[in-house]
């Protein structure tokens, strides 16, 4: 017997574009890359099963799929470097100034 046919869809949850939804036979799916777009300063996380608070997974571990599902994208904050490159110098001081 052929097991049962779901859509698993992917939410941006913040960040952007798109992930098209997958044809998925039922058991053990593959959780993809995530391609969305990250909020500003964020990298991606991991995944969240039906809702942005629901049980993560991270991209490349199974989640056995029996209905319709949804996967949020889960944000975390980014590790920012400034880069202090420009010098600045008002006549008595000299500093550098960040060009993030």
């Amino acid at each position: 017997m052929q097991a049962d046919s779901y859509t698993v869809y992917f939410e941006a949850n913040g960040g952007s574009g798109i992930m098209l939804p997958r044809k998925v036979q039922g058991g053990d799916f593959t959780l993809p890359d995530c391609t969305f777009t990250p909020p500003s300063e964020k990298k991606f996380k991991a995944w969240a099963l039906n809702s942005a608070s629901g049980t993560t997974y991270n991209a490349g571990s199974t989640c056995n799929i029996n209905s319709n599902t949804v996967f949020y994208a889960v944000w975390e904050n980014s590790d920012h470097v400034h880069n202090y490159n420009k010098l600045k110098y008002n006549g008595d001081y000299h500093w550098y100034e960040c060009s993030c």
